[in-house]
């Protein structure tokens, strides 16, 4: 193993930060760039299984390297490649575990068994660790709230079959508990996992993802005699409420509310009583809170249906001075409404079609939360706290001896790198 910088961080999850675009690569991503920047290099591990021209590549996991795809090993091949040093030792700083899905988790035993003077940070994205519905919801799609699964809480549940698995993984998280410290972007997963999970909860440290810089003094008037500027925010999809939102919004337009509606995000379909606008980090596209005070949106509505163990759009709309309408089971999202008062927390999509429906009470929540003049950040940066955390004097990890592969599995691993590399750079 070749690194720029002497020290390094070994972070693991269950996908190709490279091509997969979900809120833990995101925040996988962020965290590389700020470890390169700080001068320690980043070695991304995740799991690969493929068969190809008859060849297995089981127990393999690609290798990404301070941003670029550097290889697939077998376990024990992996760990000869991490202590396999040219230029002096290299100094292993913290493990960081991301994310359990993929993973089989005894061959992440024996590389935690191997390099065991390491100390571990476990990252709490979402509720996986509690139950195999990461997101909390049962088969009937209700939340199932917090709390130990057991037989009579989930008997009625599908995901009840799937019990054992999460059994595994708390088995596997409390074997390491003592190098173990459990990183939750809020205190909702916090609070969530430790009251689900009551061994873990005094090792559990909340880190947010960003730090809120200055004030926005912008978007506190709304234009006179114009109807409401009322945006749903985020991806049009179920768990994130588009379908309550289309429903009240329907409903309010049937009772001639003065309400004009957007949608910030992924366009799904025409509707003749909502405006979409693209946002997005890409191609020239505006970020949210952007086009939200270009707009001059007066409010917007969070409505997912699962807590929510962080919402990077929440913090977005806080930062364009936007009251907000949030479901009661939006986690996070919740919680930071009733905290900053920058909004009202509801139950339910016919809470929601009322609401929308008197716009004269609407307009009076909204008025009030300007006059009380609590602003949201100018901006919003990534919190690097976590590089704080992560600094000590490091490990070393002992040479790797293994049985060395045929020359056919050998090629067959060539190709399928140079394959994974070229996915990488989308040829």
């Amino acid at each position: 193993m070749q690194l720029p910088n002497k020290k390094y961080i070994l972070s693991i999850s269950g996908g190709n930060i490279l091509t997969s675009l979900g809120g833990t690569e995101k925040v996988i991503i962020t965290h590389q760039k700020m470890f390169k920047a700080s001068g320690i290099s980043y070695v991304y591990i995740y799991p690969v299984t493929k068969i190809i021209a008859g060849v297995q590549l089981y127990y393999y996991w690609g290798v990404v390297l301070d941003g670029e795809m550097v290889g697939i090993f077998e376990t024990k091949a992996l760990l000869s490649f991490l202590s396999c040093s040219e230029n002096g030792d290299y100094l292993l700083m913290k493990v960081h575990i991301h994310h359990l899905r993929g993973i089989l988790l005894d061959q992440l035993s024996e590389i935690l068994d191997y390099i065991r003077e390491a100390d571990i940070f476990c990252y709490l994205h979402d509720y996986y660790l509690v139950c195999d519905s990461y997101t909390l919801k049962d088969s009937s799609d209700k939340y199932c709230g917090s709390g130990v699964p057991s037989q009579e809480k989930c008997e009625n549940c599908a995901f009840w079959t799937l019990h054992g698995h999460a059994e595994e993984r708390r088995k596997f998280i409390l074997k390491y508990l003592d190098r173990m410290t459990f990183i939750a972007p809020s205190e909702c997963p916090a609070e969530i996992i430790g009251d689900s999970i009551p061994e873990i909860r005094s090792r559990i440290r909340v880190i947010y993802h960003q730090k809120a810089i200055g004030e926005y003094k912008g978007n506190r008037e709304s234009a006179p005699g114009e109807p409401l500027r009322v945006a749903f925010c985020g991806l049009p999809i179920r768990t994130k409420g588009w379908e309550d939102f289309l429903y009240a919004a329907k409903i309010a337009t049937q009772r001639g509310a003065q309400v004009q509606f957007y949608h910030l995000g992924k366009k799904d379909k025409e509707y003749a009583h909502i405006i979409n606008c693209p946002v997005g980090f890409q191609d020239g596209s505006k970020t949210m809170t952007e086009m939200l005070r270009e707009l001059k949106v007066d409010c917007v509505i969070l409505w997912s249906g699962c807590p929510e163990t962080y919402s990077y759009v929440y913090y977005e709309c806080f930062a364009a001075n936007t009251f907000i309408l949030a479901n009661n089971l939006s986690g996070n999202i919740a919680k930071q409404v009733i905290k900053n008062g920058n909004g009202i927390v509801l139950s339910g999509r016919e809470e929601l079609a009322d609401l929308l429906s008197d716009s004269d009470k609407l307009r009076n929540l909204v008025v009030d939360y300007r006059e009380r003049r609590r602003y949201g950040p100018m901006e919003l940066v990534e919190n690097d706290e976590i590089i704080v955390l992560s600094m000590d004097d490091g490990i070393t990890i002992e040479p790797m001896t293994y049985k060395k592969l045929g020359i056919k599995r050998k090629i067959v691993e060539k190709a399928y790198l140079q394959h994974l590399k070229n996915k990488c750079h989308g040829k």
